[in-house]
């Protein structure tokens, strides 16, 4: 279950077959508080006292639907700034993991100011040069393969609000990637991703 490099440092983990996490995309929320990311609106008719608000056409979230009970970790690729473990607006230096109930929505708030409809696709591959910003679901149904995730996850900087982070990248990703490449084979069946890539975000 090793992975492949293929040309443009691109790695392919193989996918488990019939893999528990079933989906993952992108959805526009409704609920204000569960923003991530805040608008750059104002309220009140004087400046003074104004105060950033919240704007449902900017809220949106990874939306991720699992076959199993499983332990999740968000992972983001920004563009020409490396990767990034994703966290709430809390911003702990652990590891952000969620659970994802079987049959049940999980969605992760993402620092996204603006999204146009069509913008994002299903990616195949984990690159060490994405040509977008790409966003990965990396899961376990197993709590020592999470645990094992979690502290290779840790490994990466935090990202926790609409702010760019710088993030691993070069020799350092690679040798970041080939070390989860051993730990998802060391696991096989009990460990998933799956991921999407995003234009036109900020």
């Amino acid at each position: 279950m090793a992975a492949k490099l293929v040309p443009e440092a691109i790695y392919e983990f193989p996918r488990v077959e019939d893999g528990f996490l079933s989906s993952l995309r992108i959805v526009q929320l409704s609920q204000q508080r569960m923003c991530l990311s805040e608008a750059r609106g104002v309220t009140g008719a004087a400046n003074s006292g104004a105060r950033r608000r919240y704007a449902a056409e900017d809220c949106y979230a990874l939306h991720l639907l699992s076959n199993d009970d499983a332990v999740v970790f968000f992972l983001n690729h920004q563009l020409n700034n490396g990767l990034v473990r994703l966290a709430d607006r809390r911003c702990s230096t652990r590891s952000a993991a969620r659970i994802a109930k079987s049959k049940e929505d999980l969605h992760f708030p993402l620092p996204l100011e603006s999204l146009r409809s069509g913008s994002w696709s299903v990616a195949e591959t984990w690159s060490l040069h994405p040509d977008k910003d790409t966003y990965y679901a990396l899961a376990s149904s197993n709590s020592k393969a999470a645990r094992a995730l979690a502290r290779h996850i840790e490994q990466l900087p935090n990202r926790c609000s609409a702010s760019i982070r710088g993030g691993l990248e070069g020799a350092e990703l690679r040798r970041w990637l080939e070390e989860l490449n051993e730990i998802v084979d060391h696991w096989e069946s009990q460990i998933d991703w799956q991921s999407i890539r995003v234009r036109n975000v900020y």
